[in-house]
């Protein structure tokens, strides 16, 4: 508890120092580049309309929400093969996993969840715990 309440306070000092810093000119090209960009944005607001400015905004958001379910479709793809690819090595039996399937597809097979999580640990350097598993089920 103690080193979580430490870890916020420090980040919270950390992002006050960066906001100090930029208000005093500590770094001058940081401070300069941000006060351009200040004036560039009050030049653009005075000849830019406002419906057009939040129009490009609403737009840029649904793009990037695109790019990021697309990354995240690929990215479920491509693990969910070479889990299958592992479970059907450890199983000897052919395993296709898909987007919907649970837990219990590999345990049918006689792999337990904490040989998926040594997996995944060993795979992808990672360090879950059997209750991140666990909410796969």
């Amino acid at each position: 508890l103690y080193l979580s309440i430490r870890n916020d306070v420090d980040f919270v000092l950390s992002v006050i120092e960066k906001h100090k810093n930029l208000i005093t000119w500590k770094d001058e090209t940081v401070s300069g580049i941000v006060v351009l960009l200040l004036i560039v944005i009050l030049v653009l607001s005075l000849v830019v309309p406002t419906r057009l400015v939040i129009a490009f905004f609403i737009g840029l958001t649904f793009y990037i929400g695109e790019l990021v379910g697309k990354r995240k479709r690929r990215n479920r793809a491509s693990f969910l093969g070479d889990l299958s690819k592992w479970s059907s090595s450890i199983s000897g039996a052919q395993i296709n996993l898909k987007a919907g399937d649970s837990l219990s597809v590999l345990e049918e097979k006689g792999i337990t969840r904490l040989r998926l999580r040594d997996w995944c640990n060993r795979t992808y350097h990672t360090h879950l715990n059997l209750r991140s598993v666990d909410i796969c089920l």
